[in-house]
C-alpha cells in the first residue's frame, strides 16, 4: 500500500469518525479501549485480558484478509470491504474482530478464555511493539 492510498483510508476514517483503538497496560493486565464507530460497531467499549490468560500476541504489517473473517457473527456490524467488528462463533469457541479492511497492521491475541479465544484488532506498528514488549517482558 503506498502513501496516496494510506493517506486516503486515514481521510475516508476522518469522515466516518471511526476513531482508533487505544492498547493500555498495567503489570497484570492488557486493555484495548476502543473509539467511536469501532465502539458501536462492536458493542464493546473495552476489552481487557489478565496476562495470566493470555497464550500468545502476533502480529502481522499486512492489511487483514477479509475472508479470513469466520464464523457467526452476534452482535457486531461491518461495511463491506472497510470495516469488520463484532463478536464471533467459530469452530466452538468465540472470537473478537475489530478491522479495518483497508489499513495494514493487525495484532492477534490468542487466549485460554471461553469468552475469547482469539482477539484480532487492526493495529500500527507501535500499538504492536507496545503490546510485544509488555508481553515478552513477563518472559
Amino acid at each position: 500500500m503506498n502513501n496516496e492510498q494510506l493517506a486516503m483510508n486515514s481521510r475516508e476514517c476522518s469522515k466516518m469518525k471511526c476513531g482508533i483503538m487505544k492498547i493500555t497496560t498495567t503489570e497484570n493486565q492488557l486493555a484495548i479501549v476502543f473509539q467511536g464507530l469501532e465502539k458501536l460497531a462492536g458493542l464493546k467499549s473495552k476489552l481487557v485480558i489478565p496476562r495470566s490468560d493470555i497464550v500468545d500476541i502476533q502480529w502481522s504489517p499486512e492489511v487483514p484478509d477479509a475472508f479470513s473473517f469466520k464464523g457467526w457473527r452476534c452482535p457486531g456490524t461491518s461495511i463491506p470491504g472497510v470495516f469488520l467488528a463484532g463478536s464471533f462463533s467459530h469452530e466452538g469457541h468465540w472470537e473478537f474482530f475489530c478491522a479495518y479492511l483497508k489499513r495494514p497492521g493487525e495484532l492477534r491475541i490468542e487466549t485460554n478464555q471461553n469468552r475469547y479465544k482469539i482477539i484480532r484488532i487492526t493495529a500500527d506498528s507501535q500499538m504492536a511493539e507496545e503490546a510485544l514488549s509488555w508481553w515478552k517482558s513477563a518472559s
